[in-house]
């Protein structure tokens, strides 16, 4: 079975499940149920862009994507401490959100004329208001990505290795530009694309949907659909990618 195809049915599976819980009956289940329709989204554009033969595009994507969904991932491994520290990692990130919307903000008022400046102003102290509100709380803001990666991947080598080399995508620099073009002895090649495996970028959408279905399934309880993802991970994922 073909990765595209496994990922798709992996989302008709759990939605599945997922309708028999239910109505929304918190924030938590806010956040799991508008994830989903959010990932899926974004792995079938990553995965038609793979297929069309374009690398950095893809790659650029695929970055975004694995810092959203390992955090998603984090908020619900609290669930495995306790209820408590779950609702905590969901404030956290709640108080990192607004605290880099207000400081966006505040860069850019000053560039605007009086009327939008005061729209921006009056959100800025909304802001405010909710920071200090979760602040008081006791909440923190949310750790460094390469905590939350390798708390959600359990290796260093997958989860900040492979999320590194995805970062020269979104964040293309001269270095990157030096790789997308050639010169064969004659005339010099320009492709705009860097050498990167088009399977291998289809292990890492795998992999992240894996990963999200995985905490998806242990949280909801869903243990026979858990136990047929891993096993279908597990026949299309090589070992020895895992290793790399």
């Amino acid at each position: 079975m073909k990765i595209d195809e496994t990922i798709n049915k992996w989302f008709d599976e759990i939605e599945d499940k997922l309708q028999q819980h239910g109505q929304p009956k918190n924030n938590i289940d806010n956040m799991t149920f508008a994830s989903l329709s959010l990932i899926d989204n974004y792995l079938n554009t990553i995965l038609m862009i793979v297929n069309n033969g374009s690398r950095l595009p893809a790659m650029a994507l695929l970055r975004v994507l694995n810092q959203f969904v390992s955090r998603i991932v984090w908020v619900l491994m609290g669930y495995n401490k306790d209820e408590s520290e779950l609702q905590n990692r969901f404030d956290s990130w709640v108080l990192t959100s607004y605290k880099k919307k207000h400081k966006f903000l505040n860069n850019i008022a000053g560039f605007y004329a009086r009327e939008e400046k005061n729209q921006f102003e009056s959100t800025i102290k909304i802001y405010e208001q909710e920071i200090d509100k979760l602040k008081k709380a006791g909440v923190k803001e949310l750790p460094q990505p390469e905590q939350i990666l390798e708390e959600v991947f359990g290796t260093k080598l997958i989860a900040i290795g492979q999320y590194s080399r995805l970062h020269k995508a979104s964040h293309p620099d001269l270095i990157v530009l030096g790789k997308t073009f050639k010169n064969n002895g004659t005339h010099y090649m320009y492709d705009g694309d860097v050498d990167e495996k088009i399977n291998d970028l289809k292990f890492e959408c795998l992999i992240c949907a894996h990963r999200f279905f995985k905490e998806i399934c242990r949280y909801y309880k869903v243990d026979s659909l858990s136990q047929k993802i891993e096993s279908e991970f597990n026949t299309l994922i090589p070992k020895s990618y895992m290793k790399n």
